[in-house]
């Protein structure tokens, strides 16, 4: 009667929860430090102290053991608690045989050793007589017995306390969890009343099963589960209903999201029922182990959920998917953490998944009505207003065409003036001449703009001819600007300009004409890097840039990350370059030191340079719906094989391969295409001499054969290496500089040239810039003879030579 009349109150109190509280002065046992003796199967007994009850045993689980502890109850809160009222012990979930005593006086008895009978996680609230308390030394004395099938385990809501506390928590726990259960059972009923209502609507009546085992299976997480008698049979209805909670949840969003059931959720449904096969027959060890195998792969379940979700909201817009989103996440959330402390791995009491899971099912509800609403309502309404909709929507929609029309006639008119503007700055504005240069261009984005057919685009193709030191070059660009249409084309229309703009400042600056080829390539380069790296990274180009020589067919060029360059030669054709060496002009980040390649065009020799326009080709479709990009960049090859370097045939055999995929601009430059020749014999003995003569001293004789060899063979490094020492020893130093400058923008990594050029501009005073070459030669070449001696006149500390100069 006495308890009956506690039940009431605690209740009472629940219902006016807002003027009551838990007291904060109940004892805590299981934290309580403890004199123990713990005796493990077939060891000796050991007795300490421990500081915290609670951490002891559960570092002991699953262990065959007895353990008998004595706590020392707080005198002066026990005192506190006494004067105040009752007091109450609740045990909180305690396993397995179980023996409470108070100053000697046994309080409950849960289970019984001999004969065994387990009391496997039961609970108990029992109320303290008052005098069984002594004024001081009061002692609590535990004794637990294990066999080792089940842990032995205790709460950290093992805990004395005021009775109108312990009771008040206890039921409002009860109360809320049996509040969420019903809720849960309500929306299974409520789901599964839709499915007989229309039965083709599967997704409800797995989702009304589901809520209605989630109910049942958060009812055993409820202290009030101990009514259920034997202990194994709650627990073996208890690991079903968990393992076909799985099935259900899977099969319910496969049908709602694809009206089909799916590979997994049939696969999966097939491992649940395997494992509860083995958890119906099996005594409680076979069903630890069915447990665990099945928090593994409730990852799995995890993992589908997660991407079926992000597949509809993200990949097929389903605006339902949107709001299951928040419910997921906290629903996996609660689902992890409730394993990991199940497992041990967190210290927590508390389940989150039936708080987590609350929003989970409210959510799947709401959507699953909104959906039928949603439908209903269109129904209903289109049903009204079905005439008056059409009229409507037929106006709305002549209304935007008009928009549409009127902003696209605008948008043509800049594109068209766009074009217009770039029109001056791309083409072919060279002669007649041992090189000849054609081009291609087709931009992807067509336009009409009243009568004019235009196109627009970021590739641009221009040749100029221009003069350096008194040698007749072409000055030619073959670039692509990031992005189609306007973005690209404002791309095109500053790297025109720019280009424009250098060559006619050469063509009228002396100082600019005297420049070497390679000292000018390099000063274009940096012109164009300079500009587009303002543009922070939303314009970049990729590009080649070159001159071409037009006595010798000697051609200088830099390739920042366009498409190798072609040569077509004896009927046959290769790329000249294996690899990119530099980056895309606009890239703040430059690899290594910028490199000026050379390569020597022999008569009928034809180049081709191109856009990847001119390999990103569509080929078709597959049957699942996907494009097919050409990615085979030897089909160019095979191409310009086939039309045997004939640029409107190469052009034609592209646009007929497939349809172009981006802009596509082709430039064709032909050394001495089908004109008469005299070629000249090699003279190999040239080397020698040059040797010959400097070995004698007849420097001057020696550089002006070297300078004539170099007429003859601009693309020799080592014949410019050779002009630059031979200048040198003719005390001709600037000349030196020049000659080692251009052979350093061929070959960064040539020490020898960085030392010689390093001693060069020490000789003119140039001090720091000699200190930045010889950094960059001793990290090349250390042991270099020439290293110590230059350390020396450049005054270097021995580590010095290791800064990082940009030179």
């Amino acid at each position: 009667m006495q308890k009956a009349r506690r039940s009431i109150l605690a209740l009472f109190l629940l219902g006016i929860s807002c003027f009551g509280a838990e007291d904060t002065r109940t004892i805590k046992l299981a934290q309580l430090p403890a004199r123990l003796t713990y005796t493990a199967a077939g060891q000796t007994a050991i007795e300490e102290d421990v500081p915290s009850l609670l951490d002891f045993v559960r570092e002991r689980k699953k262990k065959a053991a007895r353990l008998q502890a004595t706590l020392q109850l707080p005198d002066q809160t026990l005192n506190e608690l006494l004067h105040a009222g009752a007091l109450t012990l609740f045990t909180g979930y305690i396993s397995d045989v179980t023996t409470i005593r108070i100053n000697g006086q046994k309080i409950i008895q849960l289970g019984r050793i001999d004969p065994y009978e387990s009391a496997s996680y039961r609970n108990a609230i029992v109320d303290l007589p008052a005098h069984i308390f002594r004024k001081q030394d009061n002692v609590l004395e535990l004794d637990m017995y294990g066999t080792g099938v089940r842990d032995l385990s205790i709460e950290n809501t093992f805990s004395i306390g005021p009775a109108r506390s312990i009771y008040f928590s206890y039921w409002k726990g009860e109360l809320l969890t049996f509040l969420l259960l019903v809720a849960y059972a309500l929306v299974g009923l409520y789901h599964l009343l839709l499915f007989s209502r229309r039965p083709r609507d599967r997704h409800n009546f797995f989702f009304g099963i589901f809520c209605l085992g989630v109910s049942f299976y958060w009812f055993f997480r409820t202290y009030s589960r101990d009514m259920i008698e034997p202990i194994l049979l709650r627990q073996k209805l208890e690991y079903i209903t968990l393992f076909l909670l799985g099935p259900l949840l899977l099969c319910f969003f496969s049908l709602f999201f694809n009206n089909r059931y799916g590979r997994f959720p049939l696969l999966y449904s097939i491992f649940a029922l395997v494992l509860s096969v083995f958890a119906l027959l099996g005594n409680f060890s076979v069903m630890e182990k069915t447990l665990l195998i099945w928090q593994i792969s409730a990852l799995s379940i995890i993992g589908y959920l997660v991407y079926l979700v992000s597949v509809q909201l993200f990949r097929k817009k389903n605006i339902d998917a949107r709001y299951l989103v928040l419910g997921i996440l906290l629903f996996v959330a609660g689902v992890i953490h409730d394993i990991l402390a199940a497992r041990g791995i967190l210290d927590t009491e508390t389940h989150v998944t039936r708080y987590a899971f609350t929003v989970f099912i409210l959510g799947i509800g709401g959507v699953l009505a909104n959906r039928f609403m949603r439908v209903h309502n269109e129904v209903e309404h289109l049903n009204a207003n079905l005439e008056a909709l059409v009229e409507k929507r037929t106006a709305e929609l002549k209304k935007t065409l008009r928009e549409v029309q009127a902003l696209k006639t605008q948008q043509d008119g800049d594109y068209y003036l766009t074009s217009l503007l770039i029109q001056p700055l791309v083409g072919n504005f060279t002669g007649p001449g041992r090189i000849s240069v054609e081009m291609f261009i087709k931009q992807k984005k067509e336009f009409y703009f009243r009568k004019w057919q235009a196109e627009i685009g970021g590739d641009v193709a221009t040749a100029y001819p221009l003069v350096l030191r008194g040698k007749e070059y072409i000055a030619l660009l073959n670039g692509d600007a990031m992005g189609k249409s306007i973005q690209g084309a404002g791309g095109a229309l500053v790297v025109g300009t720019v280009f424009k703009s250098i060559v006619s400042r050469t063509e009228h600056s002396s100082q600019a004409r005297n420049k070497s080829p390679e000292r000018w390539l390099k000063d274009t380069f940096t012109e164009l890097q300079n500009i587009f790296i303002s543009f922070d990274g939303h314009m970049l180009l990729s590009a080649v840039i070159c001159l071409a020589e037009q006595k010798t067919g000697l051609l200088y060029y830099i390739n920042a990350e366009h498409p190798f360059s072609v040569l077509y030669r004896n009927k046959r054709a290769d790329f000249i370059e294996t690899k990119t060496v530099c980056r895309k002009i606009g890239i703040d980040i430059l690899e290594g030191h910028l490199a000026v390649k050379t390569f020597r065009m022999q008569p009928d020799d034809i180049l081709f340079l191109g856009s990847d326009g001119r390999d990103d080709l569509l080929l078709g479709i597959d049957p699942s719906g996907h494009r097919i990009i050409n990615e085979d960049e030897s089909r160019f090859l095979a191409l310009v094989e086939h039309c045997e370097g004939d640029l409107t045939r190469i052009a034609d055999g592209l646009l007929q391969t497939g349809a172009l995929t981006d802009d596509l601009s082709l430039v064709r430059i032909a050394y001495l295409e089908d004109a008469a020749y005299e070629e000249r014999a090699p003279d190999t003995d040239f080397k020698a001499r040059i040797q010959e003569l400097q070995q004698n001293k007849e420097y001057a004789s020696a550089l002006a054969l070297c300078q004539q060899a170099l007429e003859m063979y601009p693309e020799d490094a080592n014949l410019l290496y050779r002009a630059m020492i031979l200048h040198r020893l003719n005390g001709n130093t600037q000349e030196a500089i020049d000659c080692g400058e251009r052979l350093r923008l061929r070959d960064p990594s040539h020490s020898n040239n960085l030392y010689n050029l390093c001693d060069a501009y020490r000789v003119t005073g140039d001090i720091e810039r000699a200190r930045g070459l010889f950094s960059q030669a001793t990290l090349l070449d250390p042991d270099n003879a020439a290293a110590l001696r230059l350390r020396q006149l450049l005054k270097l500390t021995a580590d010095e030579n290791l800064l990082d100069r940009r030179i």
